[in-house]
């Protein structure tokens, strides 16, 4: 399940011919792949409306609807050590979660995107079936690609 969302050289990880849109994520771009051993394994993405409900003592309710709607992205994913058992993708990955700090960030979902800002950062490290970081990145989402 992990393997379908990335591909490395044009060959896909473990599944082959599923048709999934791949994911991309702009302060991640650097350092997914096979240099760092990072791939996603879940993007979960929902969005809220904004709304205002009115009750009358009548028992009529009106409703005033604001904007596009905002939501949360949240991104899973897996570090793996290299042959010399080294996890070189650690130290960048949160190198780069540190420079995107504040930062409005687009995840792109094949040709649609979403903007988020990153909200918390966990990781932990798994001994079974082989060393690994189990990452989560939950962002709140204030804008997409989605016209109303």
């Amino acid at each position: 399940m992990a393997a379908i969302f990335y591909t490395y050289s044009n060959n896909d990880v473990f599944m082959k011919n599923i048709p999934v849109a791949p994911v991309e994520v702009d302060y991640l771009l650097n350092i997914e792949g096979q240099d760092n051993m990072i791939i996603f394994t879940e993007v979960s993405i929902t969005t809220t409306e904004t709304n205002q409900i009115f009750l009358t003592f009548d028992d009529i309710i009106t409703y005033f609807h604001f904007g596009k709607g905002v939501g949360s992205i949240n991104l899973s994913g897996l570090m793996f050590c290299n042959c010399s058992g080294d996890m070189p993708g650690v130290s960048n990955f949160y190198t780069a979660i540190s420079q995107a700090r504040g930062q409005k960030t687009n995840v792109s979902l094949g040709n649609d995107f979403f903007t988020g800002i990153i909200q918390s950062t966990s990781a932990s490290v798994t001994s079974e079936p082989t060393t690994m970081i189990q990452f989560t990145i939950a962002m709140s989402m204030i804008d997409n690609s989605f016209s109303r």
